[in-house]
Order: C-alpha cells, then structure tokens, then sequence
C-alpha cells in the first residue's frame, strides 16, 4: 500500500516559540523588579547617613541663624544707643552752620583783624614821633587815613573768609552724623540677611533628603511595573497559544469525525454491494443479519502489518450507484468499485470485493484514524506536557 500522507497534527515548535517569548518577557519582568529591589535596598541603606547629614547641616545652619539674629540684635541695640548722640551731634552741627554762629565768628575775625592793625598804626605814629615829624600833620593824616581803609578791607575779608569756613566745617560734620547711623543699622541688616540665609538652607538640606527618600520608591514602583507587563505578556501569550491549539483540535476533530462517517458509510456499502457474492470462506448463511467467516488465529499464517489502510480508503471513491437489471437486487447502494479497491489495495479480482479485505481494510483505517485522535488530543508522544489537552472523543463519539 501507499504511503501515507495525512494530515499531522500543529507543530508544537510555534507553541514553544510563544511559550518562550512570554517566558523571555517575564523574565524580564521579574529581573527588573529584582534591579529595582536593589536600587531600592541600596538607597535606602544610606537614608539614615543622608538624613543624618540633613539634620546636622539643618542644626548648624539652625545655630548659624540664631547666631547672626543675636548680632543683629545687638548691633540694632547700638544702632538705637547712639541715636541721641547722633541726634546732638546733628544739632550740634546745623548751629555751628547757623547764622548767628556765622555772625559770632565773622565778628571775632574782624576783630581780630582791627586789633591787628591799632596795634600797627600806634607803631606807625610811634616811628613818626621818633623821627621827629607831627602826627597832625597832612601827610600822617593821610597815611593814617589809608590805614584805616586796609583795616576795613582785611576786616570785611577776614569775616568772609569765617562765613565760609563755618559753613564748610558743619557740611562735614552733618556727613559725619549721618554715617555713624548708618553703620551699626548696616550691620544690623548685614547679620539679618546671614541668619534667613542659613534658615533657607537649613530647610533646603532637609527637603534634599525627603526628595532623595521619594526617588527611591518611585525606583521601585518602576520595578513593579516592569515585573507586571511582562506577567501580561506572558499572559497573553499563553492564552493566545491555547486558542490557537483549540482551535487546530477541533479542526481536526471536525475533519476526523467527516472521515470517519465516510468510512463507515464506504463499510456499509461495501457490505451491500457484496451482498450474495462469493464470500470466500464464510461458515453461515447469506441473507441474514449477521455474516460470519472464519478468522481463526490458528488458521492463519504468513503474518504482516498492515499499513496505510487509511490512505488506501481514502483514495476509493464511495459514490452512489444502481445495479444494472438483472444483476444481483438492482437495488441503490453507496460503496466503491473493486477495480479502485484493487488499485488502492492490491486485493480482488478487479470485478468483486471480498467481504474479508474489505472489513480488514476498514478496522486498519479505524485504527490509523484513532490514534491520530489520540495524538491530537494530547495521548501521544507528538504532544508535549504543558501545553493544553482537550479531552478527546472516540470514534463513535463516546468519551475516551
């Protein structure tokens, strides 16, 4: 007989290459969760130095501030101290600039400056007397006449030059006053800006630290996303290779049941079509229900397998057809021909079919038939273990 070339079942190397890729992504999962376990664990194990570093960079920048607050304290309290010396000292200077001050000091200078020139002239008249000339006369009169209009001038200028000095000296003395207020309120807002500064850096190691502390946990939820997409896709993957076998078993299972109606069909028919021939061995009567030949073990001999039934009755046509009148009941029936059962078996005669072939041919088929199904359904060795395996029907449509 042929060889056969039947339908096999699903490769299992397409499920084993989804089973592998849903494995690969959850195992990719799994180990980026691990990372991130350990990403996780590492940064934490140095939470306590990192915090311990915050608080102790937050306690001296904490001393810092309340140091630099003290000074400006203390420098605001002298600040304030120095106020009603200032405030003299102010006072003290918009007098000297003052118009009666100004007033006091011109005249001192002008007096100083008539002094000067009495002094002069009473030496002039004495040298005038010595040389024997009269102090009445037109000449000293005159002279003591230009004297006196030097005096006035050296006067009047002598008081100007006073007015002007006095005024500068309390322009000075006013700048003065103004910035000894100014430096110890300057160091007061000095200090102030150095005590906020280290308060906000304080704060700022601290808030460093929390944010490290956030970060790590934001590391593991990421790896707890990681280790969940790849349980999807392993997921995934399974399901889909389930459908796909189920899929392909009842397929097969659809096109065995055909088959194997087919063949019981072809059975019946050959049954009829035999019916009355030449039975080649028979022990009972024709016409009966029951035909039995004989088929003892002990009788036979030249023993074989024999293979490729199921092919050979697949190559057989089954049709109906009619019995020419006057050649055996002229009746319908369904079955071959025994020139296709010849050809695709080897046996007859090419006009008849033994009942013997026939029924042996179609056990054969059964059987090939049957542990196709048992393979498909996940009996046989082609089916690894893992994967999924409807429970299979019989033949006959019985639970296996």
């Amino acid at each position: 007989m042929s060889k056969n070339n039947s339908a096999s079942a699903p490769n299992p190397l397409i499920a084993e290459g989804v089973a592998a890729t849903g494995a690969a992504a959850q195992q990719n999962g799994a180990n980026w969760l691990n990372a991130a376990q350990a990403q996780y664990n590492t940064s934490q194990a140095n939470m306590p130095a990192i915090n311990a570093a915050a608080t102790g960079n937050a306690t001296s920048d904490a001393a810092a501030q309340t140091n630099a607050n003290t000074n400006a304290a203390t420098e605001q309290g002298q600040a304030n101290s120095t106020i009603p010396t200032e405030n003299s000292f102010i006072n003290a200077a918009n007098n000297w600039g003052g118009a009666a001050n100004q007033a006091k000091v011109a005249n001192a200078a002008g007096a100083n400056v008539q002094e000067q020139a009495a002094s002069q002239q009473q030496q002039t008249n004495a040298a005038l007397t010595a040389e024997g000339a009269n102090p009445n006369s037109g000449a000293a009169i005159a002279a003591n006449r230009a004297a006196a209009e030097q005096t006035a001038l050296g006067t009047a200028g002598a008081m100007n030059n006073a007015d002007n000095t006095v005024q500068t000296q309390a322009l000075g003395l006013e700048a003065q006053a103004v910035g000894m207020g100014n430096t110890n309120a300057g160091l007061a807002n000095q200090d102030t800006g150095v005590g906020i500064a280290a308060g906000n850096a304080g704060e700022g190691a601290l808030t460093a630290a929390n944010a490290a502390g956030n970060s790590n946990f934001g590391v593991l939820n990421s790896g707890y996303a990681g280790q969940a997409q790849g349980d999807a896709t392993m997921m995934n993957g399974l399901q889909q290779l389930y459908g796909d076998q189920t899929q392909a078993y009842n397929t097969q299972t659809q096109q065995n049941n055909a088959n194997t109606a087919g063949i019981f069909g072809g059975l019946g028919s050959i049954a009829g079509g035999l019916w009355g021939t030449n039975l080649g061995g028979t022990n009972g009567t024709v016409g009966g229900s029951v035909i039995n030949y004989l088929s003892d073990k002990t009788k036979k001999e030249q023993k074989s397998k024999a293979r490729g039934t199921l092919e050979a009755l697949r190559k057989m046509p089954i049709d109906n057809w009619k019995y020419k009148k006057g050649v055996a009941d002229e009746g319908h029936h369904i079955g071959t021909y025994a020139q296709d059962f010849k050809k695709a078996t080897g046996k007859g005669d090419g006009k008849s079919i033994n009942i013997m072939d026939a029924m042996g041919v179609t056990m054969g088929a059964v059987k090939e038939l049957a542990d196709k199904v048992d393979k498909i359904g996940g009996r046989g060795p082609a089916i690894k273990q893992g994967r999924p395996n409807p429970r299979p029907q019989g033949v006959m449509g019985l639970a296996a």
